[in-house]
C-alpha cells in the first residue's frame, strides 16, 4: 500500500499557530533546520523540522500500516529572555502532546518524548536554545 506523502512539521505548525501562542509561520516560527538571525528571521523564534520516520509497521491487523514521524522543535530567545524563552518551551511542549491532529489526513497521535523541553544552554550569539520532539502517529 503506498503512504501518501506527509509533512509533519506542517501538523505541528499548524496546531501551535491556533494554540495562542502567539507563533505565526514565516513571522516569529519556521519548517526547516534552524538559522541565524537575519532581516527575515528574528532572533526569538522556533524551527520546526523533520529528523526521523519509522518504517510502516501493521495497524490492528486490519489491511493498513501505521507510521510514527519525529519531529524536532527547536526555541530561540534572546540572553536577557530565559524565562520567556522556557515559558515557551514548556507552553509548546503542553500544547502538542496528546494534541487533536485529527484535522490532519491520516494522523491519529501526537506524544513529545521528553518530560519537558530540553536546555542546552546558549550559542555563540547570546540565545537561549531549547529543544523538544514530538512524535506524530500517522494510519494510510
Amino acid at each position: 500500500m503506498a503512504l501518501e506523502y506527509t509533512r509533519p512539521e506542517v501538523v505541528c505548525s499548524t496546531l501551535l499557530a491556533a494554540g495562542g501562542l502567539s507563533l505565526t509561520l514565516a513571522t516569529n516560527m519556521f519548517t526547516g533546520p534552524p538559522k541565524p538571525p537575519s532581516a527575515a528571521i528574528p532572533r526569538n523564534c522556533v524551527f520546526i523540522f523533520g529528523i526521523q520516520s519509522f518504517q510502516p509497521r501493521p495497524y490492528l491487523g486490519v489491511g493498513t500500516d501505521y507510521r510514527q514521524f519525529r519531529t524536532s522543535l527547536y526555541v530561540r530567545r534572546h540572553a536577557d529572555q530565559f524565562e520567556t524563552g522556557q515559558t515557551l518551551a514548556r507552553e509548546i511542549w503542553r500544547t502538542l502532546q496528546r494534541a487533536n491532529v485529527s484535522a490532519h489526513t491520516g494522523f491519529f497521535g501526537a506524544l513529545m518524548e521528553e518530560a519537558d523541553p530540553q536546555y542546552y544552554g546558549m550559542d555563540d550569539e547570546d540565545n537561549h536554545r531549547w529543544s523538544m520532539t514530538c512524535r506524530l502517529l500517522y494510519k494510510g
